[in-house]
């Protein structure tokens, strides 16, 4: 797996696959001096590597405080 840095910040891609539907959900974790925040959204995707991508991006989201109800400010240096 792919793990980015962005803004001081290691967004590392957890998808996950859902038994029933063989669909990919979001995980993300989040980290910022050796501490690690999960994150997780609704959406699905229907292979590991468009779910990586969507990580990603969602990770950069909550990174740049677009995503409502979402922080970072809780990570060190947030």
């Amino acid at each position: 797996m792919t793990d980015v840095e962005y803004k001081g910040f290691q967004i590392i891609p957890k998808p996950h696959e859902l038994r029933d539907s063989h669909k990919w959900t979001l995980v993300v974790h989040l980290m910022r001096h050796n501490v690690v925040r999960a994150y997780y959204a609704r959406n699905t995707y229907d292979s590991r590597s468009d779910a990586i991508s969507g990580c990603l991006a969602f990770g950069r989201d909550i990174i740049d405080g677009r995503v409502p109800s979402i922080s970072v400010f809780d990570l060190p240096g947030g």
